[in-house]
């Protein structure tokens, strides 16, 4: 027999397998199709019914007049404010006390983002926290501290906050809560409708979410939401995903933190922190920045790899803070992944809350910013 005879046998064994190939992939893709369709219709059910960072942190109680509101309000400058008298919020649509117009007291202005907003009532967030502290210490004067911690705001948003709602408060001295996601210009948005913002949740913006640089592989599967759930879910995916990836670091592909990596963002920020300065001498207040870390900066294998590259926001804040001279605290040394952190790797729990409300009284107070009364007795925090 010739070799000539055997290819009819060889081209039908060889079809077989091109058929069974195509078949297998076809059948792989309707399958992933069907779990994606029907995981982004389970996270449509989910997302309707989930309470978001707001409703965890104000007390259910407070909300019984505000289930069909949305706790914010829309504004032209800043995109969105928090909603006046909307739960524990104050009229001027911060969760705190109401302010009074005349100032009676030293005032301490705290601006921030979650870091400050969070926590299971107004006195248990770090401004909270921080004023019963300082209130405790007989060698101080009365102060008043304000608390401005509007979730998802950015450096940019807390500016402009400052120059169009904070200076009415008259503060004399303004505490920048710097977290390191701040470097965005508008991180979130809601959806907006004749200048009014529709529902109750925030997506990334596409600004924020183009500021990442991801691997190739990587990029084909952003837009499946059920590949997302996967990841966070099954541990070998995720482990499978990072040992493919060339280089980096989590947060380098974080939509929220990778522009603290990255050189061209900060000089955005030491523009802004100038502002800050000018607004300052302007209106004869003192400035004071608390850094917070990134849970996934305590990382030992991170660290042991290139701690420098690692701790390199922390560095860049200093620096610029060293610049216009404006005291400054790196609460990393004081934190830990383990204890001071909710499983985000951003915000932290009660004993972090704690622990930073502590450190930055102590700071405050050894930078001589508040004002002294004349008795000497000190109660530590």
């Amino acid at each position: 027999m010739t070799d000539k005879e055997h290819l009819p046998g060889k081209n039908e064994k060889f079809k077989k397998f091109i058929i069974n190939g195509l078949l297998f992939s076809f059948s792989i893709v309707i399958t992933f199709t069907i779990l994606e369709i029907a995981y982004r219709i389970i996270e449509m059910i989910n997302e309707a019914s989930s309470p978001n960072i707001i409703r965890e942190s104000i007390n259910r109680d407070e909300l019984k007049d505000a289930q069909n509101v949305s706790w914010v309000t829309f504004d032209k400058d800043l995109g969105y404010k928090l909603r006046p008298n909307y739960g524990d919020f104050n009229s001027d649509g911060l969760r705190d006390d109401p302010i009074s117009p005349n100032k009676d007291h030293f005032r301490l202005l705290m601006l921030g983002d979650s870091q400050f907003f969070i926590g299971g009532s107004r006195d248990s967030t770090i401004p909270g926290r921080l004023e019963q502290l300082l209130k405790k210490d007989t060698t101080l004067n009365s102060i008043r501290v304000i608390n401005a911690g509007i979730p998802g705001y950015t450096n940019y948003q807390e500016l402009i906050f400052l120059k169009k709602y904070g200076l009415r408060f008259h503060p004399d001295l303004v505490c920048i809560g710097f977290v390191l996601n701040d470097l965005h210009k508008f991180l979130h948005q809601f959806e907006i409708r004749d200048d009014k913002i529709v529902g109750d949740n925030w997506v990334f913006t596409e600004k924020a979410k183009g500021s990442v640089e991801y691997p190739l592989f990587e990029r084909l599967f952003q837009k499946s939401h059920f590949f997302r759930w996967l990841r966070y879910r099954l541990a070998i995916v995720n482990n499978l995903l990072k040992l493919m990836r060339e280089k980096g670091y989590s947060f380098d592909y974080r939509t929220d933190v990778n522009t603290a990596w990255k050189d061209e963002y900060w000089v955005q920020i030491e523009k802004q922190f100038n502002e800050f300065i000018t607004l300052s001498k302007n209106y004869h207040f003192k400035l004071f920045v608390v850094v917070f870390p990134f849970g996934e900066q305590y990382r030992w294998d991170y660290l042991h790899r290139d701690k420098t590259y690692v701790l390199k926001p922390q560095t860049k804040l200093r620096q610029i803070c060293a610049k216009f001279e404006i005291p400054f605290l790196d609460l990393y040394p004081f934190l830990s992944y383990e204890d001071h952190f909710k499983d985000d790797l951003i915000h932290l729990n009660d004993r972090g809350l704690q622990t930073s409300a502590q450190y930055i009284a102590l700071e405050l107070k050894s930078r001589n910013l508040l004002p002294l009364n004349k008795k000497k007795r000190s109660i530590k925090p």
